[in-house]
């Protein structure tokens, strides 16, 4: 692989990461607590599972698994290039639903 296409496939993967990083740990907790939810005593899936009963999140699920993917993409490395790829198309498909949930938040956020 290049120099370049492995910078790509780096800047690919921090920028997944962070993105999901900074909705989990930011964005929904910060929905929640403008729309009066204490949400001192939930835990990261009873905050995914709230923002779901809200309609705020499609599915508590999905994000989960949003995040298992980009956690086999950002810290496995598999052998096999076949795997690599399988992973890396993964991640394309995930990311493409963590901006459709980012579009829908912004969209609820314009909307209050």
């Amino acid at each position: 692989m290049s120099k370049a296409d492995r910078r790509l496939l780096d800047q690919f993967a921090y920028r997944y990461t962070r993105l999901q990083d900074d909705m989990g740990a930011r964005l929904m907790p910060a929905v929640l607590k403008a729309l009066g939810e204490d949400i001192a005593p939930l835990s990261a899936i009873d905050r995914f599972t709230r923002l779901e009963q809200l309609g705020w999140l499609p599915s508590a699920d999905e994000w989960l698994t949003l995040r298992q993917v980009r956690n086999q993409f950002a810290h496995d490395y598999p052998d096999s290039p076949a795997e690599c790829f399988e992973r890396l198309q993964a991640a394309t498909q995930a990311s493409r639903q963590l901006l459709t949930v980012m579009a829908q938040f912004q969209q609820k956020i314009i909307g209050i």
